[in-house]
């Protein structure tokens, strides 16, 4: 089949929102007009159709294997069982659009716009959505493993169950998206927008929040070793039966978080504000927690055996019962704390040698 007899069974189907099935594309075509076609079987395998209109077109078992469509108009469009593998899709417009299932490793979708598109269980590893502006977008089950969304507006986006191993997501607006039971081992959200994000059942060692605001994000049972969370804001955020050891919250904001619960053994929480914060039940053994604010936290039964409180403020803290055996309080303040049935066997109170040593100011010369 010649290319002309191609695009004249395209122009002829288009008309009447017919069907073409089978046959090959294989030259370029600036504006070609395909919507509302069904397609069927045919191959666009290295095509360049820039600028391409395929609005409401179905796209059913089709190759689009490096096809070039940068600036394609795909609004509501269906892609069925389709390979659009280092597909070149930059800037295009996919409002609505359909790519459930669909294998798009490699695909560039940086910069696309339009609301509501999905790619529910599709296969975009490596892919590159940076700068892209597709709200309430569905990602679940999808496997996003090194895909690139830096930058990326994805507002209410729902990436639940997704695989997004070494993603990056520096940057990005998902507003109050939900992660929830995504796979996030060595994940990047550095400076993420996400207040209020459903991130319940995160599971993955060292993801990095460094710098993200997550106001009222929800973490609870999330499975999360060694993760960062340097600097973020996560103002009542909740991590209730979060497991977070070793993980570094150093500078971070959680004021009236909720942490009950949680564990958080051999965190570092150096100069975290933690006031008000709910922390009944909550493990931070051996955490690092020095400088920290816990003003007015509510901490019964909190376990802190061997964590480290020192220049921490604890003034107006609930500790009932609260077990701090081997805790190092050196220079903490903890005017008004309730300490009732605490065990405080082996803390270290303020030690005035190493005081008087750190106050120390040489004479001028």
């Amino acid at each position: 089949m010649t290319e002309e007899t191609f695009l004249e069974r395209v122009r002829l189907a288009a008309r009447s929102r017919g069907v073409v099935e089978g046959g090959v594309a294989s030259s370029a075509a600036e504006g070609f007009e395909g919507s509302g076609v069904h397609f069927r079987n045919v191959r666009f395998d290295g095509v360049i159709l820039p600028g391409a209109r395929l609005d409401s077109a179905v796209s059913e078992s089709e190759t689009f294997l490096g096809a070039h469509l940068a600036g394609a108009s795909l609004v509501g469009a269906r892609f069925l069982a389709s390979r659009l593998e280092q597909t070149d899709l930059h800037g295009a417009v996919v409002e609505g659009a359909l790519f459930d299932g669909c294998r798009l490793p490699r695909v560039d979708l940086a910069e696309s716009k339009g609301a509501g598109a999905s790619f529910r269980g599709a296969d975009l590893g490596a892919a590159r959505f940076a700068g892209a502006h597709l709200p309430r977008a569905r990602f679940d089950g999808a496997a996003l493993l090194r895909a690139d969304l830096t930058g990326a507006v994805l507002t209410d986006a729902v990436l639940a169950g997704a695989d997004l191993t070494a993603a990056i997501f520096d940057a990005a607006d998902v507003g109050a998206g939900s992660f929830a039971g995504a796979q996030v081992t060595r994940a990047s959200f550095v400076g993420l927008l996400a207040s209020g994000a459903a991130l319940r059942e995160l599971v993955g060692a060292d993801a990095d929040f460094s710098g993200a605001t997550l106001d009222g994000a929800r973490f609870e049972g999330a499975r999360l070793p060694r993760a960062s969370f340097r600097n973020a804001r996560l103002a009542r955020a909740t991590f209730a039966g979060a497991a977070v050891l070793h993980g570094d919250f150093s500078g971070a904001v959680l004021e009236e978080a909720h942490l009950e619960g949680s564990d958080l053994r051999s965190a570092q929480l150096v100069g975290a504000t933690l006031t008000r914060a709910t922390l009944a039940g909550a493990r931070l053994d051996r955490a690092l927690c020095t400088g920290a604010d816990l003003r007015l936290v509510r901490g019964a039964s909190l376990s802190a055996a061997h964590a480290r409180f020192a220049r921490a403020r604890l003034d107006g803290a609930d500790l009932t019962g609260a077990v701090l055996r081997g805790a190092d309080l050196h220079r903490a303040t903890d005017t008004g704390a309730v300490l009732t049935r605490a065990d405080l066997a082996g803390v270290k109170r303020t030690d005035t040698a190493l005081a008087a040593a750190e106050d120390y100011e040489p004479p001028p010369p």
